[in-house]
């Protein structure tokens, strides 16, 4: 379709079938949308530039993302070399590759307040129209006004992307409440002595690396001392609790276990409780690094890191033992998938709505 589009336009034949342009003759005439249309045609005259780019295309090696994210780097001189960088790479890595061939100078830190946002108004509902039923005797009695189908919810805007400036730099673009605001402003004037420049990306910076630390700390058990004996803190994230539910310092709220060694909780018997020692978590994060560890028929393993859970190889639910060669780590889909193998995705989708509150997302019981 590239060389297609790329003779087309090179021959103008778009202009024979009374299009004023090769945009137009896209949309209107092949029902391209205009995203599309505008993608292809810039993919098209840059493979005219540099032909090696039909080929890649034809064999996989290089998307049209890609390619209109290249294109205006492209020369003569560096071209073969940059196109070969690019093989089979994703968006987000070619973001990476173009901060490194032309890079951006730092955006300067800077807080400004943004416009109220307008509420938008909510369509008027009294009490009687719930009692109508659309297909039974009273729903004629309803005014067509009241005939609303259930406002759908405001679109959520996604979020914006950290954008990579050059080599290790980032632009990051947030926004906040008044009390975020009013806490960002106290910090800089309480650390103006060690930063006489007030710069809120150095405070975000060091206030990311305390969180990251205490939430390492609390769903992994990685702190300066680790104790391999002692009370065991924490809960398992491959049953009905989540991660917020980790600990590994005791704190008030947490399921803590009676003094064991950790590894000898497992020889006979099912563990007591749930509660995973901090000593194995803390092994198996270690081990698995931090990703999900589920690996398909094919040897490809996930490697996911987000939303990862501790899972139970052999389910707790089933007599599962807390030892570190029966806990991995799984991301909340492939925990999901393999509770629903051990205890039927009947069972689980029933139990799922009932344990939790509601709109919560929950992982299996395995």
């Amino acid at each position: 379709m590239l060389g297609v589009i790329a003779e087309v336009d090179r021959r103008k034949l778009w202009a024979e079938e009374a299009f004023p342009s090769m945009f137009e003759f896209c949309v209107k005439r092949f029902r391209m949308s205009e995203a599309v249309s505008g993608k292809r045609i810039w993919a098209a005259r840059t493979a005219r530039r540099f032909p090696e780019i039909f080929a890649m295309v034809a064999r996989g090696e290089l998307h049209l993302s890609a390619i209109h994210q290249l294109a205006k780097h492209l020369t003569d001189d560096n071209h073969r070399a940059l196109l070969q960088r690019a093989l089979h790479k994703t968006s987000r890595e070619i973001e990476l590759l173009v901060a490194e061939i032309a890079p951006k100078p730092d955006v300067p830190s800077r807080i400004r307040a943004l416009p109220r946002r307008q509420e938008t108004p909510m369509p008027i509902r009294s009490m009687a129209a719930r009692e109508f039923i659309p297909g039974t005797a009273n729903s004629s009695a309803l005014p067509a006004a009241m005939m609303l189908s259930p406002a759908a919810p405001e679109a959520r805007k996604p979020n914006k992307p950290i954008v990579p400036l050059s080599p290790k730099r980032y632009k990051l673009e947030v926004t906040v409440d008044q009390a975020t605001h009013d806490k960002l402003r106290m910090l800089e004037d309480l650390l103006s002595h060690q930063l006489p420049c007030a710069d809120a990306a150095v405070i975000v910076s060091r206030a990311l690396e305390l969180l990251l630390a205490e939430t390492l700390k609390r769903k992994a058990a990685l702190t300066g001392k680790h104790r391999s004996r002692g009370p065991s803190v924490g809960q398992s994230n491959d049953g009905m609790a989540r991660d917020g539910n980790d600990s590994a310092d005791g704190k008030q709220g947490r399921a803590v276990s009676a003094p064991h060694d950790s590894r000898e909780d497992n020889r006979d018997g099912p563990p007591p409780t749930r509660a995973i020692p901090a000593a194995i978590r803390r092994e198996v994060w270690l081990r698995d690094r931090g990703r999900c560890a589920f690996v398909d028929q094919r040897g490809h393993r996930c490697g996911a890191t987000r939303a990862v859970e501790y899972h139970h190889v052999q389910p707790f639910g089933k007599g599962g033992k807390h030892g570190p060669d029966n806990v991995t780590l799984r991301c909340r889909a492939h925990n999901q998938y393999q509770a629903d193998l051990d205890f039927g995705r009947t069972f689980m989708n029933e139990h799922r709505h009932i344990n939790m509150p509601r709109g919560m997302f929950v992982g299996g019981c395995s």
